[in-house]
């Protein structure tokens, strides 16, 4: 029965409250433009393609399940100056909380630039905006009401006032970003970020309270440093806060270069990050010929009756176009 009603409490605070923590992801260094709208164009390439999904605490009744799918470009290569960099891009998002409880699905358009600091490009700062369509849709089909409540289960019809209100909301919401970034050698580099997600506090409720989804802001950094020809350190922070709730992640991997065997490139990652009073994240990663696969698992370090419940898979699936295509290496962040 304690499962149960981890998701009566969990189902009735959807239904009746409406507010919401926007969904996260452990390899959030794979979702760069829901990480910051800075990240916007922001690599070495024609065209980046990243595709991310995230279950979280499946045997809680499916709690939450996240899929984003994202595209990005530079744009005006032969118009601005050298090491210099403008991009654009469009990130879709989908969110199911409570087995499809509630449902968010985004659709934002992204533009940044980066301007070089120095003749070489060894340091850069880079600015983005972002506008997103954002829908919720509440599915009281899946839902559960306190007064349903019964000794032999949920089998009294509801008198919830929710049920017979428009079910559906949509707004427009702005982001902005800022990353720094910094180089002492063709081989190194190290950044700063920081990203502002609702600016506006837009309305976001199902009844009568006045509920605006809370403004989040991110703080993320970190760098690569190569050890010898074929390895390198990876490293990298993340603290975002919205309302009262908080997160910080830390962690790093090492890489392996493999020698390049008839024109193919291949190098692998291993190694993990830490959510503070969370989880352990292990993460292993794969980069063959530009097409990046990466894999974590969420294991719960707080109290072991709940490990049990809360743990979370990742995947990541990010594929580069034209590596180089200027001629010169942009320095950006990977990890």
């Amino acid at each position: 029965m304690g499962k149960q009603y981890i998701v009566l409490l969990f189902s009735f605070f959807i239904g009746r409250f409406c507010y919401s923590q926007d969904p996260h992801f452990s390899q959030f260094f794979a979702s760069p433009l829901t990480l910051n709208p800075a990240n916007t164009g922001n690599f070495d390439g024609n065209f980046r393609a990243n595709a991310n999904y995230r279950n979280q605490w499946p045997s809680i009744n499916n709690a939450f399940k996240t899929y984003t799918v994202s595209l990005d470009a530079p744009i005006f290569e032969k118009k601005i100056p050298s090491y210099d960099r403008m991009g654009i891009g469009i990130v879709a998002m989908s969110d199911r909380s409570g087995n499809g409880l509630l449902t968010e699905n985004d659709v934002a358009f992204s533009v940044a630039y980066k301007k070089s600091l120095d003749e070489q490009g060894f340091s850069s700062i880079s600015a983005g905006l972002q506008a997103s369509y954002v829908n919720y849709r509440f599915n009281p089909s899946v839902a559960y009401f306190e007064d349903q409540l019964t000794a032999d289960g949920f089998t009294m019809p509801s008198t919830e006032l929710l049920l017979g209100r428009n079910l559906s909301k949509s707004f427009v919401d702005f982001h902005a970003g800022l990353i720094y970034t910094l180089s002492t050698t063709e081989y190194n580099l190290f950044y700063l970020g920081g990203s502002y997600f609702h600016t506006f506090s837009p309305t976001m409720q199902f009844n009568d309270q006045q509920n605006n989804l809370s403004p989040r802001f991110n703080i993320h950094g970190g760098g690569y440093l190569p050890l010898s020809y074929n390895s390198t350190i990876h490293a990298s922070f993340q603290f975002q806060q919205q309302q009262i709730q908080n997160e910080i992640l830390i962690g790093a991997v090492y890489s392996y270069y493999m020698q390049p065997i008839q024109s193919q490139y291949i190098e692998l990652y291993i190694g993990s990050w830490i959510r503070l009073n969370d989880a352990i994240i292990p993460y292993i990663g794969i980069d063959y010929n530009r097409i990046m696969l990466g894999a974590s698992y969420d294991i719960n370090i707080t109290k072991k009756t709940e490990a049990q419940y809360f743990r979370s898979g990742e995947i990541s699936l990010t594929y580069k176009f034209n590596q180089f295509a200027n001629g010169h290496s942009i320095k950006c962040p990977i990890y």
